[in-house]
């Protein structure tokens, strides 16, 4: 008996986000697996997996067909038409309304516009249209079949909407337009069904238990040909004519080979890149050029050229110059594309590659065809200016669509609060799942690898059904978002190989395929990455001009002594990648003293490589013996002590062992570090006779093998390393020769990051340098130099901002709180910006009262509206005889800390001093910044600690202390901490409330030495019945001591005592003769 065939024709993938749960490889799987020789792919406005889907279903012998679900308008009713490509016209059809559908529904009319080759089906969406057009329903169908003509049909599908149906079969009856049977599917099999449910939930914000949200039929599966036509056993029309549309359909989206934008230039691209190349040798060499640096740049230009990727090179180059030309920062390179020497020369790239031994074929690969890749960084504040010329030159620019996938702890907490279950529960199974980036599991691995979770599982039903819908979820496409910098590039419409999005917040479109298949659609990516570094670069090094008009940071020499004494003394924050605790520590005891060890440090700072970081040192410093793995090796490993660090290394190591050339050693370094299974054998074959010719026998051979093999697995690209670490080095230069040009231009980019600036100008003022506070007619917008100082910049403070400091500093200076009163627009210099104002100590210049400022303030704005607030310094109306209580120290540094988010210029913990015994290990500070966190079952906390003289970064690990003393872990707490050493930083191994440690370290017993007899009466205010303290005054007069035992039932408030200036507590007990 022949088998029935049939074809789906309205299939919809992930790419419809959150509306479908099948991937594109899966439909192709499923028809495959049905025996259907075709199938569609219709996802809801977009084709973002046109090409995805095309390239798996040719691969797998099944004609793919694309088309989409169109929304449309018509009479101001909304609704939804099938659109299917016949051909190559109707395919960039197709593309124009969806990216007009990408903006807004498409109307009916435009549909007319670009119907050539395009095959449509009118169905269930349709009828709204009909119905809303119902005088003239014949004359709209008789205007959709005279342009459509045989390539219209009436789509009926059967998942439970009898009248929907019967409407659609007496139109195509009445209007002669032939039937197609589909079904909605929108899920591969009925095991799916639930998950959907869950999977539309989260899209509409619902739950499952509300009974009012969209419910979609059960039915709408990925359903057999038998199925089908059991369905439609009274209408097979429908169902062969599914088979007649797949034979029309005869184009599907292609793989390209790159299309490179033409360079307009004079002659030809080869000869200018040529050109270009030697005349920027001599730029960067004189004109007595080594013989091996030609020898290198003809060799790379000939694979250029032979590869045809002249262009590509020469338009990176021109907007690379144009950038440098415009005065906006350019990074010296990133990735493999800095071990070029013709990207040196042309100015892409700032690093000698010779010098640093660094290859070309880590880049490109002349045996391994592929794209180059420059990633390039430029200020981040200018960087869409270098877009918009790339777009004003080139005519064509988009940026790249991504895709978010729902992640195994995404998908449970999804799955969870659309199932309504308790937070607290969900949130303990998402603990339970390994969440590491740099080596992810799926859910399903981490249900194997833990036996609690399998337990779990076993125990609750409603978490065996979380864990299964999750499981069903996970990886589906969750949300669409713009590639951080990948910009595509042509000097004709991009529509012409791919559809495109309209973006709502940018003039710049982007492409609805993700990057792999913008490139696999044969149009090239070019990063334009954002750099903050270079901007406090850039800052920097405008600052320093202002005294040296010459400087320029290209000609720096990389052996400057005060930057590598600098890092010796682990003095690196605000050096870039060197900046955190671990790497100060590290530098300490590395004490660099070249280029190369900040590469190397660079490249170990990485799980894993670490663990060779104290060998590296032992070696420099000659605690170690230096070993190479074999004789051979030395020349390449010299350089590292005989640690492998970098690809560059491997690859070198196995050219010396195997004689394998450098394309053929980055081939293998690549099998290895993927771990290219099918690819292992026939290489280590190959590696073992190489070096059996070198006199190395084959046991050795394999052994030696093996251990490259674990290289090659964390082998850091010394090319990327080393450029990076250019910019370590000269954020270090800065910092060592011009400390107050290089912090100001630090702190002005963490302007609005509290916690990044507290680190910067504690740093700051740990080098000697003087923060100026802020002041009303003295500082700017910014952080700004002032003599030998930085003063503060009025932006930084909270609730200020960029606005209101720039309408005060366009009209400053004010003379009066009157004129500053007048001056200002309330609106824009709110009343959270006076507070702040106040607070800061900003307006002590015109009024040094800002307890009377602020309770003038609050008792105006407490009558007035808002709007008034131009009002709030009229200190007139308030009484006279009013009278304000200044505040006093610790009310004076809280309100500093409100206003600037750290202590700048008193700390709260100062007038304690004299009472803190702490040990070497202990410190007593304020919790200014806290995270708790859990690893597992158990809670940590995470602890930015102000102390008089620094900030410490501290972990608290004794969930039980956290559970049961919450009130300690609260921002704004002083607390006592005894610490040990760790190589992130600071571990925490015992912490107190400051007051409890005081009274524990005197055992309740105080003894209060006071200078002057005044100060006893002093004293009433910190003392006072129904204690538990013995309490002795102590009054020192003329070498003279008189002691007062006050008694034992006393209660000391500390606080209060620490206000009395001069007054100690002694930590014995002092007896004395006198009376």
């Amino acid at each position: 008996m022949r088998r029935q065939t049939f074809v789906h024709l309205r299939v919809r993938s992930d790419y419809s986000l959150l509306r479908a749960v099948t991937k594109p490889r899966k439909i192709v799987d499923l028809a495959r697996a049905a025996g259907m020789p075709a199938v569609a792919l219709t996802d809801i406005d977009t084709m973002a997996g046109a090409l995805e889907f095309a390239e798996y279903a040719k691969s797998s012998g099944i004609q793919p067909i694309i088309g989409i679900d169109l929304s449309i308008s018509h009479n101001r009713v909304d609704s939804r038409v099938l659109l299917i490509a016949k051909n190559e016209e109707g395919f960039h059809n197709m593309i124009k309304l969806s990216r007009v559908v990408s903006a807004r529904r498409v109307a009916l009319n435009e549909v007319f516009t670009y119907s050539k080759g395009l095959i449509l089906l009118l169905g269930e969406f349709f009828l709204d249209a009909i119905n809303s057009y119902s005088i003239n329903a014949e004359t709209l169908v008789s205007d959709l079949k005279q342009v459509f003509d045989k390539d219209l049909f009436i789509e009926i599908q059967r998942l439970g909407n009898q009248s929907a149906e019967e409407k659609l079969i007496q139109l195509g009856y009445e209007c002669n337009i032939p039937f197609v049977a589909t079904n909605d599917v929108l899920f591969p099999n009925r095991d799916f069904r639930e998950a959907h449910d869950v999977l539309t939930c989260i899209g509409g914000l619902t739950y499952v238990s509300d009974i009012n949200r969209v419910h979609y039929s059960p039915e709408s599966y990925f359903k057999s040909a038998e199925e089908m036509f059991a369905l439609f056993s009274d209408l097979k029309e429908a169902l062969h004519n599914t088979v007649l549309i797949a034979r029309r359909c005869s184009f599907m989206p292609e793989v390209r080979s790159p299309i490179l934008p033409k360079f307009e230039c004079e002659r030809d691209e080869n000869d200018e890149l040529r050109r270009l190349s030697y005349a920027g040798l001599q730029r960067r060499m004189g004109d007595d050029i080594p013989q091996n640096y030609l020898d290198r740049l003809e060799y790379e230009l000939g694979i250029i050229i032979d590869m045809n990727y002249s262009g590509y090179f020469l338009i990176v180059a021109d907007f690379i110059r144009w950038s440098k030309a415009n005065d906006i920062v350019v990074g010296p390179g990133r990735g493999s594309g800095v071990g070029s020497i013709v990207a040196w020369c042309l100015g892409i790239t700032g690093l000698d590659p010779l010098k640093f031994a660094l290859f070309f074929e880590r880049f490109l690969n002349p045996v391994r065809v592929s794209m180059p890749d420059f990633d390039v960084d430029f200020c981040q504040e200018r960087r869409h200016l270098v877009i918009e010329y790339v777009r004003k030159k080139y005519g064509h620019v988009a940026q790249i669509m991504t895709f978010g996938t729902l992640q195994p702890r995404a998908a449970l907490r999804d799955v969870g609060r659309v199932l309504q279950l308790p937070y607290g529960r969900v949130d303990r199974i998402c603990k339970m799942i390994p969440n590491n980036p740099a080596n992810p599991i799926s859910l399903q691995e981490a249900i194997n690898l833990d036996k609690d979770l399998q337990k779990e599982s076993e125990n609750d039903e409603s978490i065996a059904k979380l864990l299964d819908l999750a499981l069903k979820l996970e990886g589906t496409l969750r949300h669409a978002s713009t590639h951080a910098a990948g910009i595509v590039i042509s000097d004709t419409p991009i529509e012409n190989y791919l559809p495109i999005y309209h973006d709502k917040e940018s003039d710049i479109p982007v492409t609805q395929y993700s990057m792999k298949y913008v490139e696999k659609a044969g149009l090239i990516k070019f990063d334009f990455l954002g750099l903050k570094t270079l901007t406090v670069i850039n800052q920097a090094c405008s600052l320093v001009r202002l005294k040296d008009p010459n400087f320029d940071m290209d000609s720096i020499p990389l052996n400057d002594k005060r930057t590598y004494e600098l890092l010796s003394a682990g003095n690196a924050i605000g050096v870039f990648q060197l900046d955190n605790a671990y790497m100060c520590e590290t530098l300490k005891r590395l004490h660099p003293d070249c280029f190369e060890d900040i590469i190397a440090l660079i490249s170990l700072n990485r799980p894993g490589p670490m663990a060779n970081i104290p060998t590296y040192i032992a070696r420099k410093h000659g605690k170690e013996t230096v070993k190479y793995p074999h004789p051979l090796l030395e020349s390449s490993l010299k350089e590292t002590f005989g640690v492998v660090i970098y690809q560059e290394q491997v690859m070198e190591m196995v050219r010396l062992l195997a004689g394998y050339t450098l394309a053929e050693a980055d081939i293998l370094r690549r099998v290895m570090g993927k771990k290219i299974r099918a690819e292992m054998s026939e290489q280590t074959e190959k590696f073992v006779e190489g070096a059996k010719r070198n006199g190395i026998d084959a046991e050795k051979a394999r052994e030696i093998f093996e251990m490259v093999e674990k290289f090659a697995g964390y082998g850091f690209n010394k090319s990327h390393a080393a450029a990076y670490a250019l910019i370590s080095y000269q954020t270090a230069f800065l910092k060592a020769n011009f400390p107050i040009e290089f912090t100001t231009a630090a702190l002005n980019l963490e302007l609005h990051h509290t916690d990044k600036l507290a680190i910067l100008i504690q740093d700051a003022k740990n080098c000697g340098i003087t923060i100026l506070p802020p002041d009303i007619n003295k500082s700017k917008i910014f952080f700004s130099i002032e003599g030998n100082a930085i003063r503060y910049s009025l932006a930084a403070l909270k609730n200020v901002g960029e606005a209101a400091a720039s309408a005060i500093e366009k009209r400053s200076p004010f003379k009066t709180i009157a004129e500053l009163q007048r001056c200002l627009d309330g609106k824009i210099v709110h009343r959270k910006a006076v507070e702040s104002l106040i607070k800061s100590g900003s307006l002590d210049v015109l009024s040094p009262e800002r307890s009377r400022l602020y309770s003038c303030m609050n008792e105006l704005v407490g009558k007035e509206d808002n709007s008034a607030q131009i009002a709030l310094f009229d200190i007139s109306v308030v009484k006279p005889e009013k009278v304000f209580a200044p505040w006093n120290f610790f009310e004076k540094t809280q309100c500093e800390f409100d206003a600037l988010g750290f202590f700048l210029y008193d700390h709260p913990l100062s007038p304690y001093q004299r009472f803190l015994k702490l040990s070497p290990n202990q410190i007593a500070g304020v919790i200014t910044e806290l995270r708790i966190r859990s690893r597992g079952n158990r809670k940590f906390a995470v602890m930015h600690v102000s102390t008089v003289s620094d900030i410490y970064t501290v972990v608290f690990y004794e969930s039980e202390v956290i559970d049961s003393r919450r009130e300690l872990f609260v921002v704004g707490v002083k607390v006592v901490l005894t610490l040990l050493k760790s190589d992130n930083g600071y571990v925490c191994s015992n912490l107190a409330e400051l007051h409890e440690f005081i009274f524990a370290d005197y055992k309740r017993r105080f003894a209060i030495l006071v200078n002057r007899k005044e100060q006893v009466t002093a004293l009433k205010d910190a003392l006072r019945r129904g204690g538990k303290c013995e309490v002795i005054v102590v009054v020192r007069s003329d070498s003279q001591y008189t002691r007062i035992i006050l008694g034992h039932d006393f209660d000391l408030a500390i606080e209060k005592l620490a206000l009395i200036e001069g007054v100690e507590i002694l930590k014995h007990r002092v007896r004395s003769i006198s009376t």
